[in-house]
């Protein structure tokens, strides 16, 4: 009888703990979830990032590579050739400027 009330005993703590666990892995994934959501939505209200296309002077809206020189002039590489911005307009070079190809992957 004893060994019985003892197994009940131990099954019963068992399933409290694992009760707690759950509700506090559940805890956990409700708060992950709205923090996410949180920040989605701080996120959508002020974005740092602009979108630059072909109509912008880019060469091709393809790009491989960005690097930024010690001048401050970014230069961007892209399928339809290397594009070269000082701050205020965007210059392109191509085959036709010497380029090898305009296929630009690494600058």
């Amino acid at each position: 009888m004893h060994v019985f009330i003892i197994k009940t005993i131990v099954i019963n703590t068992f399933f409290n703990c694992y009760n707690a666990i759950s509700k506090v892995n559940t805890f956990i994934l409700l708060f992950s979830l709205f923090f996410l959501l949180f920040i989605t939505t701080v996120d959508a209200q002020y974005s740092p990032w602009i979108t630059i296309t072909t109509s912008d002077g880019l060469a091709s809206n393809s790009v491989n590579v960005i690097v930024e020189d010690n001048q401050g002039t970014l230069w961007v590489g892209t399928e339809g050739g290397l594009n070269c911005y000082d701050g205020v307009t965007w210059t392109t070079f191509t085959e036709a400027d010497g380029l090898a190809a305009n296929w630009v992957n690494a600058i």
